[in-house]
């Protein structure tokens, strides 16, 4: 049992190394806030609530407006924290329910507490979540070049570091170019190198299937949701003819998202997004769902700052822990840290060689202390 003694926030504000493009948009900076979480005894917690607009998540201000409220409602509460998690743990451990639309809230408050409890007990998260958690994770390589010549170059540049797994954002440049750009990815890196894609609802289901088709000789390990995240009729049925597998990701915003989305048989693989899902332990929840109905699932993070980064690698390295819901192989989309000009961490934990080592000290394994003084909450 913890009881939260205060609650801060402090907003935060990064530019992208360079304009990052999706088939959506173009995205310069990354804002969210930090949290922290005091038991009162000189413990401390950090989160990170940063909501990315279009992917299922609150505005900006309705975090911040979240956050207000629970740093003046939560002090005086306990959370039933007891470590490693039971598998029933509520997320967020049921202190923010008055706030169910806000996830990326909600992840920044569990994460502190999560970071808190690790803390307090001596333990590195990712073994406070699951006592076989992995302490080196496969990760992929995120492909953002401004040209088709830069993305290729790019390519293998990061193949020639040690990734195995390479993901590549498609439906900028249109069908054709699409292929001739994985076409010269595949020539530039080779055949051992897993290629997985990323439309980001951009396609039609119409197109698709053909365009699927066309780049299956290329060797492409998945494609994440080449419809709209709302159409899963269209997406069972492209999945049923599909060469390639499919990936639900902006479909998978709770667990009765991805219910719908095992039901319906609309995808081989779920992309867990834990601030989109609102935390690691509903993140985890969805991951033993699926598990239960033979689908994989890979985690990744949506271009968060280091502290976000970090819970999302703990959440990752605890899969062992629910039979069939990963593999060793499956690179998990943690390496986005080098997308940012500036970050949360002077030196954050970077991955070396397509692999990711999680810190050993307790909790998240970072230093970001909370703001000194007792000046109130910060807004």
């Amino acid at each position: 049992m913890i009881k939260i003694s205060s609650l801060r926030f402090q907003p935060y504000s990064l530019p992208f190394a360079r304009p990052f493009r999706t088939a959506r948009e173009t995205l310069r900076r990354r804002e969210g806030f930090l949290v922290w979480v005091s038991d009162g005894e000189g413990a401390w917690g950090v989160g990170e609530a940063a909501p990315l607009a279009g992917y299922g998540m609150e505005p900006l201000h309705e975090t911040g407006k979240a956050l207000q409220s629970w740093a003046g409602s939560l002090p005086g509460r306990a959370a039933a924290l007891s470590l490693p998690l039971a598998e029933d743990t509520p997320p967020a451990f049921g202190l923010a329910e008055d706030f169910p639309g806000c996830p990326a809230a909600r992840h920044g408050l569990e994460l502190a507490l999560l970071d808190l409890a690790a803390r307090r007990a001596g333990l590195p998260l990712a073994k406070a979540l699951h006592p076989g958690a992995a302490e080196t994770l496969s990760v992929n390589a995120v492909l953002g070049g401004a040209s088709p010549e830069e993305t290729v170059a790019e390519a293998a540049a990061r193949a020639a570091e040690g990734y195995g797994t390479l993901k590549i954002k498609l439906g900028m440049h249109g069908p054709q170019a699409d292929q001739a750009l994985l076409s010269a990815i595949r020539a530039a890196v080779g055949a051992p190198v897993r290629l997985r894609l990323d439309a980001n609802e951009g396609w039609t289901e119409r197109e698709a299937l053909p365009l699927l088709e066309r780049l299956a000789p290329i060797g492409i390990e998945y494609v994440e949701q080449p419809l709209p995240a709302g159409d899963l009729p269209g997406m069972a049925r492209l999945a049923r003819k599909s060469p390639i597998p499919l990936a639900a990701d902006e479909a998978v915003l709770s667990l009765s998202g991805a219910q719908a989305i095992l039901d319906a048989q609309a995808a081989q693989l779920l992309i867990l997004k834990p601030m989109a899902l609102g935390g690691l332990l509903s993140t985890l929840a969805v991951a033993r769902l699926a598990a239960s109905r033979g689908v994989r699932v890979v985690v990744t993070t949506t271009l968060d700052g280091a502290c976000a980064r970090m819970g999302a690698a703990c959440a990752t390295a605890a899969l062992p822990g629910i039979p069939g819901a990963s593999a060793p192989d499956i690179a998990h989309g943690l390496a986005t840290g080098h997308l940012l000009a500036q970050d949360l961490l002077p030196d954050p934990p970077r991955p070396l060689g397509g692999l990711l080592t999680l810190p050993k000290a307790a909790g998240l394994g970072i230093s970001l202390a909370p703001p000194s003084g007792s000046a109130p909450p910060l807004a």
